[in-house]
């Protein structure tokens, strides 16, 4: 089954930044190399359409990896030691959905 790992950022402090940058793709690179990695898309900044209006509010998440599991467990086993959890951060586990 497709699961999307979707980043949610936590609250690094500015001192911790740029070495939590460095452990975020560092901890991208070694999934990448598992067999179960489809793809990771970065996101950066952004625009968010409404009916009323146009605006950059921060954005809720920051990329997102598809992965090739057998089940829900396996994609939140190769959730472990992401970084951003140290600092309030979250990966949301959505399965695909196909009609």
């Amino acid at each position: 089954m497709r699961v999307a790992l979707q980043y949610k950022p936590g609250i690094v402090p500015a001192e911790q930044a740029a070495e939590n940058v460095e452990r975020l793709w560092a901890w991208l690179d070694q999934l990448r190399d598992r067999p179960e990695h489809v793809m990771t898309i970065a996101l950066g900044d952004h625009r968010r359409i409404g009916r009323a209006a146009v605006d950059s509010t921060p954005p809720s998440d920051f990329g997102f990896t598809v992965v090739d599991v057998d089940d829900i467990e396996g994609a939140v086993a190769l959730t472990q030691g992401w970084p951003e959890f140290e600092w309030g951060g979250a990966v949301d586990v959505r399965p695909e959905v196909t009609p």
